[in-house]
């Protein structure tokens, strides 16, 4: 649905460009739901939520080829169209975090938060850039709402036992970093034979 507005769109600037002289301008002009374009009469719209989901999977390209910089970019242009939009958020402190602009991630984490409280990836992602920034009782806290709300997460049981592990609390970081194994997490086996072997954990 996304494509096909977008297509559309497009198509009639690429008409205006092709035809030139013999066609009138377009105009542009937008509302709290949508984005209009008029070309010899005929108006187009495309709602907000669209653009908004087109520039989301636009930045999930980018970011899955490791270009986090035009992620970030299309993410926030996305949040133009709809500032409501979680996974947008979500995504650009994703695309923050692994720039090394953990400060930026948190405040994208603290706007998903703001949007779905209930959403435990949020807690998750802002307590490894709460960590990443020497900040572990905040993201400690972060951890334990994951917690309340999905106790079985796999990649939040291995990050809360790597950050007790900073924190110096061996044997509760064990105690998670098992958990985390039980759950299939992959890359807990190798961090328990070095840390938790000698607690005979």
């Amino acid at each position: 649905m996304v494509m096909r507005f977008v297509v559309l769109t497009l198509f009639v600037l690429q008409t205006a460009i092709v035809i030139g002289q013999n066609t009138e301008p377009i105009t542009v002009s937008s509302d709290n739901d949508s984005v209009y374009f008029t070309m010899n009469g005929e108006r187009t719209s495309i709602a907000n939520t669209d653009m908004a989901a087109y520039y989301l999977e636009d930045g999930l390209v980018a970011a899955h080829a490791g270009d986090f910089v035009s992620a970030e970019n299309k993410f926030r242009v996305g949040l133009l169209y709809d500032p409501e939009n979680e996974q947008l958020w979500y995504n650009l402190g994703l695309a923050q975090y692994y720039q090394g602009a953990y400060e930026d991630a948190i405040y994208s984490f603290d706007a998903a938060v703001e949007v779905d409280p209930s959403n435990p990836e949020n807690y998750n992602q802002r307590g490894l850039s709460k960590a990443m920034l020497g900040r572990y009782t905040d993201a400690e806290t972060d951890f334990l709402i994951l917690f309340k709300y999905a106790p079985d997460h796999p990649m939040g049981n291995f990050n809360y036992g790597i950050l007790k592990l900073q924190m110096g609390d061996q044997a509760t970081a064990c105690t998670y970093l098992h958990k985390a194994d039980s759950l299939g997490y992959e890359n807990a086996p190798t961090v328990i034979s070095t840390y938790c072997a000698m607690e005979g954990e």
